[in-house]
């Protein structure tokens, strides 16, 4: 008796499918048997019959000739040269039931399949995996309710599909429930999370509106088969969800993603933030492609939003989440959000505004002839407004040192100017303070006016520039040699010392508040720009207490420095690293 009579002889039944080969639109349920069972393995009663597994009836025809059977398993075994774990056991069976039976029929197809069951029974072992545990319950039993067998037999194919890379265990499950369900067919789309984010991949940048319709369409699949079913996404297909929903004009939902939590990379996406925080999706209804044409659609709006893909690591799985900023002009957002830059957009702003940087370099020099007071003004007014190109990039560094020669009558000035004010009038303490001071910061003790007044702040005045104007300072310290040579003679006591300190870690709480304030601002307002949870309104300082907390912080960290400029180079690292660790750093805005 043939193992097709067997199982009819149970109260099972087989169909062909409509061709005749494939295959079959109905199955009985699928009954794994132990090694050695009698009903694993069974002899053909007719001399036509080539397959006697189980598996064979799951691909095959028995309406269809011995050689057409072959065939088919042939071509069905060949998807099966990626299978991993146990569940490959059942691509093993069938291929040595192909060997036994088809070598008279296709033997230009032995080595194929003798390497295929080779391969297999060597593979490592990967141990039993949730999804061989789901499968082989599946081919045993079935669903657990009718209602939702399908979608039972959806999800799991959708998971475990691409993980098993058994396309003969797929149709097995689906063709065994199928046959649960009384019913001719079942549609099931065996394409596993990655194939379905594939398109997704390739659509993530759309043109906005109706372009960006099917690729919507796939995202929206992509999220019903895989992110709403727990099954998270790499970091780079999340991205890509939210970038389609955006250019279609909606507002996605935070997409869970896979992987380790790590900054985004240009790998992930097109415009990464610089702090790995996140992506630019769109600004002003508009798809940029790179750093240069986002700052020139910067510049050319000023209303709009800017959609964002922002990672959230808190959730377990983590998300990325889409945020979306009002805007309102480039320095708006500069000033609100400093710390929102795409990765490269420093390097390109300091590009853009090297050759106007140096032209007010010149204009110093220019105007510090015969007037040192209007060159000090345009000193200040120039350090100050380029103060973030000056201390972070060797551009604004190697521009400032390029006009070093045409400073030095400017600072041979300054130093006379200074000296003057090293009077008998000041105590011991104070003239070595000032003296000390004035030695590392040129431009302390100088106001915005370009007048020298002891004790004197201006914002430019926590410039160290002995690096970049070396000689500049060097004609500067000339000037001054004579008070320096005396303050060097008089004894400052380790008090005095202590003093200067203690009042730099005072302003060094009061930057640390302010700039924490700045922050936490900035934060939250990305956080209620992506809906998360911890949106707190309260915190979003409005343009009046930024302008405020940002002064404070200028201020209190130029203060550090002219308390500092007094003590030691050593003492001065030690007391500027507290700093930097309780939150106080250099301006960042």
């Amino acid at each position: 008796m043939s193992l097709r009579q067997r199982l009819t002889r149970h109260g099972r039944y087989l169909s062909a499918a409509a061709a005749g080969v494939g295959l079959l639109a109905c199955l009985p349920e699928y009954q794994p048997k132990q090694a050695g069972d009698d009903d694993f393995v069974v002899k053909a009663d007719s001399p036509e019959a080539v397959g006697e597994s189980v598996e064979w009836i799951y691909v095959t025809s028995e309406s269809a000739p011995p050689e057409m059977q072959c065939g088919v398993v042939l071509e069905a075994l060949k998807r099966e040269n990626s299978c991993k774990g146990p569940l490959c056991s059942h691509a093993i069976t069938l291929g040595k039931d192909w060997i036994k039976g088809c070598l008279k029929y296709t033997p230009d197809g032995a080595p194929t399949v003798r390497a295929m069951v080779t391969k297999l029974e060597d593979q490592p072992s990967v141990g039993i995996r949730p999804c061989d545990q789901q499968g082989e319950r599946l081919l045993e039993n079935g669903c657990k309710s009718g209602s939702t067998c399908k979608a039972e037999v959806q999800t799991w194919a959708t998971k475990c599909s691409g993980e098993i890379s058994s396309p003969l265990v797929v149709s097995m499950v689906q063709i065994g429930t199928a046959q649960k369900l009384g019913k001719s067919k079942l549609e099931v789309d065996s394409r596993s999370c990655d194939d379905l984010a594939k398109p997704v991949r390739e659509g993530a940048d759309c043109a906005l509106g109706t372009p960006c319709a099917k690729p919507l369409e796939d995202v929206e699949l992509l999220r019903r088969r895989c992110t709403d079913q727990g099954i998270g996404v790499p970091i780079r297909d999340a991205i890509a969800m939210q970038s389609i929903t955006a250019g279609a004009g909606q507002f996605g939902n935070a997409v869970p993603f896979t992987g380790p939590v790590k900054p985004i990379t240009d790998r992930e996406a097109q415009l990464p933030l610089s702090d790995g925080s996140g992506a630019i999706l769109l600004v002003c209804e508009r798809r940029t492609v790179d750093v240069e044409q986002y700052l020139d659609v910067r510049k050319s709006c000023n209303e709009g939003e800017i959609l964002l893909a922002i990672l959230d690591a808190g959730p377990k799985p983590p998300v990325i989440r889409m945020a979306k900023l009002d805007y309102f002009g480039d320095e708006d957002l500069l000033s609100r959000a400093p710390s929102l830059q795409v990765d490269g957009e420093t390097a390109l702003r300091e590009r853009k505004i090297e050759t106007a940087f140096k032209a007010e370099l010149a204009d110093v020099a220019k105007a510090g002839k015969g007037d040192v007071k209007a060159g000090l003004v345009k000193l200040v007014e120039v350090l100050t407004k380029y103060r973030r190109v000056i201390r972070n990039t060797d551009t604004g560094s190697a521009a400032l040192q390029a006009r070093d020669e045409s400073l030095v009558p400017l600072f041979t000035e300054l130093g006379k100017l200074k000296s003057k004010k090293a009077t008998n009038k000041l105590s011991g303490n104070r003239f070595v303070t000032y003296v000390r001071r004035s030695t590392v910061l040129a431009l302390s003790d100088v106001t915005s006016e370009g007048e020298v007044e002891i004790r004197a702040v201006n914002p430019a005045a926590s410039f160290d520039l002995r690096e970049h104007l070396p000689k500049a300072m060097a004609a500067y310290v000339d000037a001054m040699d004579k008070k320096i040579k005396r303050a060097d003679k008089k004894k400052f006591p380790d008090s005095v010392v202590a003093v200067f300190v203690a009042k730099a870690s005072e302003h060094a709480v009061t930057c640390a508040n302010s700039e924490s304030a700045l922050l936490k601002s900035e934060n939250m307002e990305m956080a209620c720009a992506a809906k998360m949870k911890n949106c707190d309104e309260k915190l979003i300082l409005d343009d009046s207490a930024r302008a405020k907390a940002q002064t404070a912080a200028e201020a209190a960290y130029t203060k550090i420095w002219m308390n500092l400029a007094t003590v030691s180079p050593a003492r001065r690292t030690q007391s500027l690293g507290g700093a930097t660790e309780i939150g106080c750093r250099a301006p960042w805005w």
